[in-house]
């Protein structure tokens, strides 16, 4: 098929995925675009990068200060979201007392640009993550969030699956890249790098994963084999772009979350959540005992296709380490990898070092045993939360995936810095962590009409 009919093809089945999805959740407010084009964007590829030969696939011409076209995108959605969060009346003082430690995190690495070395760089990139903040809001602060949540995500995979398999297949220009010396061919997709597009399409891959299995154990009705069929053909896509993209962190975490979300499938099992983890937590600490004893990690790692150095990504652990930063505060918001120590760091690679590749290690750098030490409570409070709804049977599907994508998070925090930066997996585990009061549990429903404590108006429950 020629590439331009395949583009055609492509964006006429995304215009009808949009279509019927409207049609399938069609009490959801017009404010959703503003954070459906924010994922879009930071599921993929900044806008100036489509439009600019010389964005280098690596970080593109301006690692500093970015893009100013990028930047003033970013801001007009934030100032939008911000209006629309006006328009509704959120209650931010019950947002803050909901979600503390959601707030330590922010106002903590706000505060922290004080001590970055290059304050107004820090403050612009916190700026670009409060806007992932804003974004969950407008998510959560909608009639129905759960539908809310479930739109602008699988609306994400209806647009950034598709689009990354017919790039790879018939533009090779867009959906691939080459390694500079020896011309090794990696795909990229929509995204700038494969580790990109592991984040993206494993973000989708488990969400569309959750609305298959729920379309999967309800009874039949209107339109249910229809999306079965949709949510199947995408999730299959995803599974070739997981193999394409090469990414043994992807896969292993796809993997680690469909079995969460395979488990809490059943009553037997969402009924002893809290013993499930317990016994998952003891399995762990038994496997970190026999690893020391027999290195059980090199085999895993041997299994996977990578050695034991996490593909090199020990030594750049080793060599942020040797740097002396504050171990207590770090050295500011997204601070270490600017200047000379990100050029002299890099100097053993033939690219720019722009992440320690480990989430934890990120944090600690940039906000000491301080700010990692807010984020670890953070996931922890939310991962309590959910087994303890799952267990007293408190919307089982939405906790099952709460719990699914929290863990997804915690492994891929391994040897990907996610945290604080523009990706999916990130927004995905904030919409997860942060708790709003029109998203609670406990709002009433009553003779199939869900009441929002916010608004006070009444909308028909909708699949």
């Amino acid at each position: 098929m020629p590439s331009n009919i395949a583009l055609i093809v492509c964006f006429f089945c995304i215009a009808v995925l949009f279509r019927w999805d409207r049609r399938w959740r069609p009490a959801l407010s017009s404010g959703l675009w503003i954070p459906l084009i924010w994922v879009l964007i930071i599921g993929s590829r900044p806008v100036s990068f489509w439009f600019s030969s010389s964005a280098a696939v690596d970080g593109g011409a301006d690692y500093l200060d970015g893009s100013p076209a990028d930047r003033l995108i970013y801001q007009i959605l934030i100032f939008a979201g911000l209006l629309v969060l006006l328009s509704r009346k959120v209650n931010w003082w019950e947002f803050c007392t909901r979600n503390k430690w959601l707030v330590a995190y922010f106002a903590y690495f706000g505060i922290s640009v004080l001590w970055s070395d290059y304050t107004f760089i820090s403050f612009k990139r916190w700026v670009k993550e409060f806007g992932n903040l804003v974004m969950v809001l407008i998510v959560l602060s909608e009639v129905d969030p759960g539908q809310a949540v479930k739109a602008v995500m699988l609306r994400c995979s209806y647009v950034l699956v598709p689009l990354s398999v017919v790039f790879i297949k018939y533009f090779p220009d867009l959906g691939r890249y080459y390694d500079r010396w020896t011309g090794h061919a990696y795909y990229c997709g929509v995204t700038t790098n494969k580790n990109l597009l592991g984040m993206t399409v494993a973000t989708c891959a488990v969400c569309l994963l959750w609305a298959l299995i729920e379309r999967l154990d309800e009874p039949e009705r209107k339109d249910r084999r229809k999306q079965i069929l949709v949510y199947a053909l995408l999730l299959g896509m995803a599974g070739w772009l997981l193999v394409k993209a090469d990414s043994a962190t992807a896969v292993l975490c796809s993997a680690i979350a469909a079995a969460i979300l395979l488990i809490f499938r059943y009553e037997c099992f969402r009924k002893n959540a809290v013993a499930l983890a317990l016994t998952v937590g003891v399995g762990t600490g038994l496997f970190a005992a026999l690893d020391s004893i027999w290195s059980i990690r090199d085999v895993m790692t041997g299994i996977l296709g990578r050695d034991s150095s996490f593909t090199g990504r020990t030594d750049i652990w080793n060599a942020v380490l040797s740097e002396k930063t504050n171990p207590i505060v770090g050295t500011g918001f997204y601070s270490f990898w600017i200047g000379e120590r990100a050029e002299r760091l890099s100097q053993a690679y033939h690219y720019l070092l722009n992440e320690a590749h480990n989430g934890y290690l990120e944090i600690y750098l940039n906000g000491g045993f301080i700010g990692l030490s807010i984020f670890v409570l953070m996931v922890w409070s939310a991962l309590v939360k959910c087994l303890v709804r799952l267990n007293n049977g408190i919307n089982g599907s939405g906790n099952g995936f709460g719990i699914a994508f929290l863990l997804l998070g915690v492994v891929y925090c391994l040897s990907e810095a996610i945290v604080g930066r523009l990706n999916l997996i990130w927004f995905g585990l904030l919409l997860v962590m942060a708790n709003y009061p029109g998203s609670s549990a406990e709002t009433p429903k009553v003779s199939g009409i869900t009441y929002n404590p916010q608004t006070s108006r009444p909308r028909a429950n909708v699949a």
